[in-house]
């Protein structure tokens, strides 16, 4: 993604869905971490690939293990990281000619299975359905709190 905010749709569906069975937070923050990789190479005008190591499945193993090493200390946390940053990993996949999500190997198998329009749309559309989910579990949160 060129920018992380489309991740937010996916991560936080997933997030809500599965509410109780792993930390949200560490889920949401390592599927957007592996961003500030591109933005370094973008900020500091670097001749690489936008979207190198921490978008592979090795990379993104060793930024969620740090992420969950340095705030996350907890098996959920563990779990929430590593499903953050690989479904970061698989997310982009789908877009970019410039990911090898199987370093060393150069295939990326996921490539072009998806339209760009198609992959953007689903993360528009499933952000609004995380944000219903959140919305009406507040609702019913709030109406059980005045019933005895």
């Amino acid at each position: 993604m060129p920018f992380t905010p489309f991740h937010f749709g996916p991560l936080s569906l997933i997030a809500a869905v599965f509410r109780g069975k792993i930390c949200p937070r560490a889920f949401i923050v390592s599927g957007v971490v592996s961003d500030i990789e591109p933005l370094i190479v973008m900020v500091f005008g670097l001749n690489s690939n936008l979207h190198g190591f921490f978008h592979t499945f090795i990379g993104a193993s060793i930024a969620a293990i740090c992420l969950w090493a340095l705030l996350f200390r907890s098996r959920k946390g563990m779990i929430s990281c590593v499903a953050g940053a690989y479904s970061h990993v698989l997310l982009d996949s789908f877009l970019y000619t410039d990911i090898r999500p199987f370093f060393p190997s150069a295939v990326n198998p996921f490539y072009g299975l998806f339209s760009a329009r198609g992959v953007y749309t689903s993360c528009v559309i499933a952000l609004v359905c995380a944000l219903s989910v959140y919305f009406f579990s507040s609702l019913r949160g709030q109406s059980q709190k005045g019933h005895p």
